[in-house]
């Protein structure tokens, strides 16, 4: 008869021996040895610093449309049954969002008021 593994099971010391085992054979870090050439990976390491920090911006010009109609507009639900209900309520938000961001691009400072007093 096959009998069910528990969590009991596990921890009873059946998998120490893996544990002792992985350990064993890993190096500290202190014991890697430096590469040969130390500037080797530098022109790598700065082309894809350079990629992700362009993925980042990216992903933040798209995903700020999303943050105005989650928290300003308070979006967190469907409202209605319906794909084309819901579909018409999601291009008004994101054009109402569109008209927030450029709002805030136009004024030309965040504290003055519109007539200039």
């Amino acid at each position: 008869s096959r009998t069910i593994r528990t969590a009991r099971s596990r921890t009873s010391g059946e998998y120490l021996g893996h544990f002792f085992f992985v350990f064993s054979i890993a190096p500290f870090s202190q014991e890697v040895e430096p590469p040969e050439i130390p500037g080797r990976f530098r022109a790598l390491k700065e082309l894809v610093v350079a990629v992700e920090r362009t993925k980042a911006q990216i992903r933040a010009r798209v995903e700020h449309p999303f943050h105005v109609v989650k928290n300003l507009f308070r979006h967190r639900k469907v409202r209605y049954k319906g794909l084309l209900k819901n579909t018409a309520q999601l291009f008004s938000l994101f054009a109402l969002a569109n008209l927030a961001m450029a709002r805030n691009r136009l004024r030309p400072c965040h504290g003055s008021s519109p007539s200039g007093v």
